[in-house]
């Protein structure tokens, strides 16, 4: 007779089923567990894993599993706009009243740039000619430009002359939001040398927060940057808690949720 958590041995549709659920619920699966609750063998359960991985009902990790990446559907730009206005206003509550900041290029950090204190305690580093001209808005913060060579997509900078500068900086805190994340939780960039800015200005901060919403969390990227769990910080939306935290399970990377209070940290 089986009991109400075991489910057929030969009832796989039923087994993948409850699989999901206990992913859904617990934020990660284990195959030993899986293997002893169902009464089959590892080697079905890594089966079962991968097919639902194929079916985009989740992410397979080592070991287990974790819930699939957020979707982010046809979320409208207004939307986009406003989450990333959560996590840019969460990330203030994170600056130091002052020191060294790094802002990095993007959405993200155009935003938090436009919201920063007019402190002259506080000298802003950046290598986005955006996030530059955003923070120049206040007249007593000190803005630093890397230079370097300038994409003129989105007005990036890097190259030699950008990590050179880098080398030599000291910074106190600084926020990256990244092009993408892959499946191993490794945040990424679009090529070769905005990556090696990036694990540069890592390897010269304090405290490094990462700032995702679930658009970077959705992408790929092309080159690794670093892996999530060796940063301090990361700063999600509501909607992508589950995610994130299955994947940070075991390590000491804070994860703040950007609600309506910034003072819910997880």
């Amino acid at each position: 007779m089986t009991t109400p958590a075991t489910a057929p041995k030969n009832s796989s549709g039923q087994r993948r089923s409850l699989i999901v659920e206990a992913i859904q619920k617990d934020g990660r699966v284990e195959v030993s567990e899986l293997s002893s609750r169902f009464n089959v063998s590892e080697e079905t359960i890594r089966r079962d894993l991968k097919t639902l991985e194929q079916a985009g009902q989740l992410l397979r990790a080592h070991g287990g599993a974790i819930p699939a990446r957020p979707l982010i559907g046809n979320r409208s730009q207004t939307f986009r706009e406003l989450s990333g206005a959560n996590i840019a206003c969460y990330a203030l509550s994170l600056l130091p009243a002052q020191g060294t900041v790094f802002i990095g290029p993007g959405r993200l950090g155009e935003s938090l740039a436009s919201m920063l204190p007019n402190s002259s305690s506080l000298q802003v580093i950046t290598n986005s000619i955006h996030v530059a001209l955003e923070a120049s808005n206040h007249p007593n913060l000190a803005v630093f430009n890397l230079g370097g060579t300038v994409d003129p997509t989105d007005g990036t900078q890097t190259g030699q002359w950008t990590r050179e500068e880098s080398q030599s900086l000291r910074l106190d805190i600084s926020f990256i939001a990244p092009r993408g994340m892959s499946t191993d939780g490794y945040l990424t960039a679009p090529n070769p040398q905005l990556s090696s800015l990036l694990r540069t200005i890592i390897d010269v901060t304090d405290r490094t927060v990462i700032l995702a919403d679930q658009e970077s969390l959705t992408n790929t990227g092309l080159v690794k940057v670093a892996a999530l769990s060796s940063l301090s910080d990361v700063i999600i939306e509501p909607e992508s808690a589950g995610y994130i935290r299955a994947l940070l399970h075991g390590h000491d990377t804070l994860i703040h949720i950007a609600d309506e209070s910034p003072e819910y940290t997880s």
